[in-house]
């Protein structure tokens, strides 16, 4: 099909999701969510910060932003990040071991537990852990007293070890790692004015079909209400836990185009190739910003290029997903990341 031909299909499939945003904020009338205040992960950053490497702190962010969205104290995710760290390392290991064949994730939960699928996810995993299991099974605020029990006897009232003493053993390493984790969100720039699609936007001719996808996937989530920690599955459902942070937003918007994107923004950084030269940003590039807490070289927020010098984002807590022009970017700019083409 020729760039022409699929620019009009863009354009009137964009259409369509505006509408159907504009038309579900009128039926709903939007308020914002109660937005206590709270630590929240951080979903930034690159390198490896006390001896992890990327996956380890993106799981052990995953982890933390499971706890803050729950609403539980900074002890839940310590306790948590630790039996990661004894289960798994904080990787999220497919297979189990002669104890536990069935054991999967980060939390090592056997089949009871619930889907392989939930247990294999880093953030349905911890929800587990937290909330218990599917089966019946406790989760950590089921357990009397857990905020005030040692760390070790928590953790192994939940998972029931054979080896509950190796817990203890990473306490204070999960302090550090929940500690990176737990910093104020959000993009870190000033409030600015409404900024809306021109009138007949279409995307650039010749964006690739994927790019079409997830573009117009992450525009339909426009004026959603931000959630960190929320995977973005349903960010009109009213549930917290559905709703978009900024790398869940740019994950299932690329997911609705069939390619897979790490869940935080400090596996996103890495993703795809990098575009050096601003001026070479094209619709569907990643383009990551320090944010609140963030620096150049690791940066903490990110939004979606959809052409037009514009950019789709979910900005922070108490905010809407919404545009931005690029040019409230300029300056701040960490790093482009081009993952089709």
């Amino acid at each position: 099909m020729s760039g022409s031909g699929l620019g009009a299909i863009a354009a009137a499939v964009i259409t369509v999701v505006l509408a159907f945003v504009t038309g579900i904020a009128a039926l709903t009338g939007a308020t914002p969510p109660s937005c206590a205040p709270a630590a929240a992960a951080t979903t930034g950053g690159a390198g490896v910060v006390g001896g992890f490497d990327a996956e380890q702190i993106t799981n052990a962010a995953a982890i933390t932003g499971v706890a803050t969205r729950l609403g539980l104290p900074r002890r839940a995710a310590v306790i948590a990040v630790a039996t990661a760290i004894t289960e798994s390392s904080l990787r999220n290991v497919a297979h189990g071991d002669a104890a536990g064949p069935d054991s999967r994730g980060l939390f090592q939960q056997r089949a009871p537990w619930g889907p392989e699928s939930v247990r294999m996810d880093p953030v349905g995993a911890a929800e587990l852990f937290l909330t218990g299991g599917r089966g019946g099974q406790p989760g950590l605020v089921d357990i009397p007293d857990w905020e005030t029990l040692p760390l070790a006897q928590a953790a192994q009232a939940v998972q029931r070890s054979a080896f509950p003493h190796r817990y203890a053993a990473h306490e204070a390493t999960a302090q550090a790692l929940v500690g990176v984790a737990c910093v104020p969100d959000g993009d870190g720039l000033p409030e600015a004015g409404a900024v809306e699609l021109p009138e007949g936007f279409t995307l650039p001719p010749g964006t690739s079909p994927q790019v079409v996808a997830a573009v117009t996937w992450a525009l339909a989530q426009l004026g959603t209400w931000y959630s960190y920690g929320g995977d973005c599955t349903a960010a009109r459902s009213g549930d917290p836990a559905r709703r978009c942070d900024c790398s869940s937003l740019t994950m299932r918007a690329y997911s609705a185009a069939e390619i897979d994107l790490p869940r935080t923004t400090l596996g996103q950084v890495h993703a795809g190739r990098a575009v050096i030269d601003p001026s070479r940003l094209r619709a569907g590039d990643l383009v990551f910003i320090p944010g609140s807490q963030g620096t150049m070289a690791s940066p903490r927020h990110l939004g979606l290029a959809i052409g037009d010098g514009l950019i789709v984002h979910a900005p922070g807590t108490g905010q809407q997903v919404r545009l931005a022009r690029i040019s409230d970017w300029s300056g701040q700019i960490a790093a482009i990341r081009r993952v089709v083409g």
